[in-house]
């Protein structure tokens, strides 16, 4: 597995070296892997469906997930 989440989080902390807290928001926890949020906005309901689509290859770099 690739190990971008942390280097992209490394030159964040460079770049704000100030900063309190930086993370990413769509990690799923367990396996570290990014995700998207899709919206879909139905003519029959007032708030929209929210899906998560795992990513099966990094956003970051195109490696892979390992399928462990």
């Amino acid at each position: 597995m690739c190990d971008c989440i942390k280097k992209t989080e490394e030159k964040f902390k460079e770049m704000y070296p100030d900063a309190e807290n930086i993370s990413y928001q769509n990690v799923e926890m367990l396996s570290q892997r990014v995700y998207s949020t899709v919206e879909i906005k139905l003519p029959n309901k007032k708030k929209p469906i929210e899906r998560l689509v795992l990513h099966s290859y990094c956003p970051i770099c195109g490696k892979k997930y390992d399928d462990d």
